[in-house]
């Protein structure tokens, strides 16, 4: 019997967070561990435990989000300024 997704599951999955523009806000790939999820502890956006429901081992999904759904609302107090002056020199900058 194969074993799926349900509410209260252990999930240990690899997961990718692409930005509008296709490039990668996080992945769990990039240390090659996966993380660990449990369903319904609030950890995860309710739209995207209910993605994750019924998928067997070896599934895979893409979900489609709003990025307050995934990293919470705006807030201003959470940008942090630094100056250029603080990154190394190798480093090329971009706006």
């Amino acid at each position: 019997m194969t074993e799926v997704v349900a509410a209260g599951s252990r999930v240990l999955a690899h997961f990718t967070v692409h930005l509008e523009d296709g490039s990668v806000a996080d992945s769990s790939k990039v240390l090659g561990k996966p993380a660990w999820f449990v369903l319904g502890d609030g950890s995860l956006a309710p739209e995207l435990e209910t993605a994750l429901l019924g998928l067997g081992n070896k599934d895979s999904v893409k979900v489609s989000l709003p990025g307050h759904k995934v990293f919470g609302e705006y807030n201003p107090d959470n940008l942090h300024f630094m100056d250029v002056s603080d990154f190394p020199r190798d480093v090329e900058l971009k706006v």
